[in-house]
């Protein structure tokens, strides 16, 4: 399974870029929702070409732990 990167510039007007590598499908922004709410609203949101390729049932399920544990208490 490819590492899963998170990248995130935070611009001189105070707004945030959030570049996510490395997932495919909508298990971007589910990993990224719990961020995304603490942020505050998005403004615009654009998918790379990965978003639309499905998911194996490996990224899957990886996606599905990093969303129940990963971020409990960080935010």
């Amino acid at each position: 399974m490819p590492q899963i990167i998170l990248r995130f510039n935070i611009k001189p007007d105070g707004s945030v870029q959030e570049i996510v590598e490395g997932v495919t499908g909508h298990g971007c922004d589910l990993l990224t929702k719990p961020i995304e709410q603490s942020l505050g609203e998005v403004s615009q949101r654009t998918h790379t070409p990965e978003f639309y390729a499905k998911m194996n049932s490996i990224q899957n399920k990886h996606i599905e732990y990093l969303e129940d544990h990963d971020w409990i208490g960080c935010i």
